[in-house]
């Protein structure tokens, strides 16, 4: 059900609808995920339009593409501008019928289609990092680049018909932040592509190392300094190997004031991955770790759960949601590297017995709330759901 009673525009059942999905065919996570899933799942409804500016060719089913932006357009504030005008144009050329709803995974990209246009509008709004007490980055561009999509956001959020949000939290957090009304912010969660036979919980044998994983290019926010912390606090007789993926070493190094001699031995810094390598190491470790400062809803978390792995999180923002109240993982308070130590401690010292049954538990939670399949029937469900006042 969405929250609170249906909000505006009648829209017929099976009404075809446009999706307009940047970066398309380059990301395989996070807003532009949900064309990828949609376009795939929509074979039989045949409803859905995919509108991106990097599709690969030769160009799937009902996928448009257009030309790619320019490259002189380097800042994110006038990359949304630049996609405003491309995707009102767009719909004018088109002649779309103006009951013929328009999604955009940013929010931000159709506030000119929201403000110029009959259509019902659409928008993602996926994360919180424009909302006011987000960190805005050092130095005056990137500060004022951050207020600037703030502003934008907050105007294309109120012009907008409904206002879709990746978890409760953020439903709560946009509608104190911009005064956006709880009706008009549907939840629809990130679906995950669940794999049919996950691989048992890799037991822990003393002497060997324990291996951990963290999974975030954002890792100030995701708190790894936190975790590289409980590691130094922890006895001798546990090794550890962590494996970090989505940062380098150099890119670490440039934004702390660790040196290379003062960080653990044993760390593999792996960079940005495709999802395939993130996914054999989630299958291989004993533990998934990203101690998350701030945090919407927390894909990597459902994505460890998925394949067993014992799961060590904070209960920042929406991830409670994605853990059952930490029901399912280790629940830590956050920049609490004393408290990630001990619970280090506990899953290396837990019976097999007990780590099995609560993985069980988060393998079960996640299969039955983070589908693919559930995600697609819910923005469905959030399309049909517009209606005249």
């Amino acid at each position: 059900m969405l929250c609170g009673k249906p909000y505006i525009k009648l829209i017929r059942i099976n009404k075809p609808f446009y999706f307009f999905a940047n970066f398309y065919a380059a990301v395989t996570n996070g807003p532009a995920k949900y064309a990828q899933l949609i376009r795939r799942l929509d074979k039989k409804n045949h409803r859905l339009f995919v509108v991106t500016e990097d599709a690969e060719e030769p160009l799937p089913e009902r996928v448009i593409k257009l030309p790619p932006r320019p490259r002189w357009l380097k800042t994110t504030f006038l990359t949304q501008i630049y996609r405003n005008r491309v995707f009102y144009r767009f719909v004018k050329e088109r002649k779309l019928p103006p009951d013929t709803p328009l999604i955009f995974n940013n929010i931000i990209s159709g506030n000119t289609c929201a403000v110029k246009l009959p259509n019902p509008v659409i928008g993602f709004i996926n994360d919180d990092n424009n909302l006011p007490d987000s960190a805005t980055g050092k130095g005056l561009l990137k500060s004022r680049n951050k207020t600037l999509l703030r502003g934008l956001e907050k105007k294309a959020a109120h012009n907008a018909d409904l206002v879709v949000v990746n978890s409760e939290y953020l439903r709560r957090r946009i509608h104190q932040a911009y005064g956006i009304s709880l009706e008009k912010l549907p939840v629809l969660y990130k679906g995950l592509k669940i794999i049919d036979n996950p691989p048992p919980v890799r037991p822990i044998i003393p002497g060997q190392p324990l291996k951990i994983v963290f999974v975030k290019s954002d890792f100030v926010r995701g708190g790894l300094t936190d975790l590289i912390q409980a590691l130094f606090l922890l006895p001798k007789e546990i090794k550890t190997e962590l494996t970090v993926i989505g940062v380098t070493l150099a890119q670490f190094l440039r934004k702390t004031d660790y040196n290379q001699t003062r960080l653990p031995a044993n760390i593999k810094w792996e960079g940005s991955q495709p999802q395939a390598v993130v996914h054999r190491h989630l299958a291989q470790c004993h533990i998934f770790c990203v101690p998350a400062r701030r945090e919407a809803l927390g894909v990597a978390n459902m994505e460890a759960m998925m394949y067993r792995a014992r799961v060590i999180a904070t209960d920042a923002g929406g991830i409670p949601e994605v853990t059952d109240g930490g029901h399912n993982c280790f629940e830590v308070p956050v920049q609490s590297p004393e408290k990630i130590a001990v619970a280090l401690q506990k899953l290396y010292a837990e019976p097999l017995s007990e780590t099995e049954a609560r993985a069980e538990r988060g393998l079960t939670y996640i299969r039955e709330n983070f589908s693919e399949e559930k995600a697609y029937a819910r923005l469905l469900e959030i399309v049909d759901s517009l209606k005249d006042v």
